[in-house]
C-alpha cells in the first residue's frame, strides 16, 4: 500500500507535523512564555535589588547614629576631663599639637574598690594609626614609673590637633598657640580632627574651657 503524503491544504490548514529527526522531540517553549518568564524574572530581580538597596540605607543610617553617639560621648569625656584639670605640685601641664596631658580626677583601681583620686590623664594621637588614644594614671602608677590605662577613643582621623589659649602677658594680648609654652595652665583647649568613616566624614573642631586657666 502507497503511502499518502499530505497535500498543500493540509499543510496549510495547519494538519501537518514534519516528523521528528533522529528520534528528538521538537517541543518546547513558545515566544509567549519565554515573555512570561522574562518578566516574572525582571519582577523578581527588582524586588531583590529594592530590598538590598532599603537594607543598605538602614544599615548606613544605623552606622551613622553609632558614629553621632560615639563622637558624643567623646566630646562630653574630654570637656570633663579638661573642665576638672587642676594644679599640682611636682605635676605639671603638658600641651603638643598631637599630645595633652593634665592633672585631673582619675579612678584608682589599686584598692579592693574602684576610688575617685587625683592622676594624670593624657590624650595623644598617632598618626600611622589614625587613632586617639587615652591613659589614665593615678599617683601610684606615676610615682612608680608604670604604664596606665591606654583606651582607644575615635579612629579614621585623617589629621588631628590641640590647640592652647593663653594670655600674653608680654603682648599683652590673648593668643592660641600650638604648643603651651606659656607659663601656668592655659585658658582653654581646643581639638580639631578630621573624621573618614564610610558612613560619616568631616572636620569637628571643639574647644573646652578650663576654669582655674590662667
Amino acid at each position: 500500500m502507497k503511502k499518502r503524503g499530505f497535500t498543500p491544504l493540509e499543510i496549510a490548514g495547519g494538519n501537518y507535523r514534519r516528523p521528528p529527526k533522529g528520534g528528538l522531540s521538537l517541543t518546547g517553549f513558545t515566544l509567549i512564555e519565554l515573555c512570561l518568564v522574562s518578566l516574572i524574572a525582571s519582577v523578581i530581580g527588582l524586588a531583590v535589588y529594592f530590598t538590598f538597596s532599603n537594607g543598605m540605607r538602614i544599615w548606613q543610617k544605623a552606622n551613622q547614629k553609632v558614629v553621632e553617639e560615639d563622637l558624643s560621648i567623646f566630646f562630653d569625656r574630654f570637656a570633663s576631663d579638661v573642665r576638672s584639670c587642676l594644679k599640682f605640685s611636682g605635676l605639671g601641664f603638658l600641651g603638643t599639637q598631637e599630645r595633652l596631658e593634665i592633672v585631673s580626677r582619675v579612678v584608682s583601681r589599686g584598692g579592693f574598690e574602684p576610688a575617685p583620686t587625683i592622676g594624670r590623664v593624657a590624650y595623644f594621637y598617632e598618626s600611622k594609626s589614625k587613632a586617639l588614644f587615652r591613659e589614665e594614671k593615678d599617683l601610684s602608677r606615676i610615682f612608680e614609673g608604670k604604664q596606665g590605662i591606654v583606651k582607644g577613643i575615635l579612629e579614621n582621623l585623617n589629621s588631628l590637633k590641640f590647640g592652647y589659649y593663653f594670655y600674653d602677658k608680654e603682648k599683652k594680648e590673648y593668643v592660641w598657640l600650638e604648643d603651651a609654652t606659656l607659663d601656668g595652665l592655659p585658658l582653654a583647649v581646643r581639638i580639631e580632627f578630621e573624621l573618614n568613616t564610610k558612613s560619616s566624614s568631616g572636620k569637628f573642631v571643639r574647644t573646652v574651657s578650663i576654669p582655674i586657666g590662667g
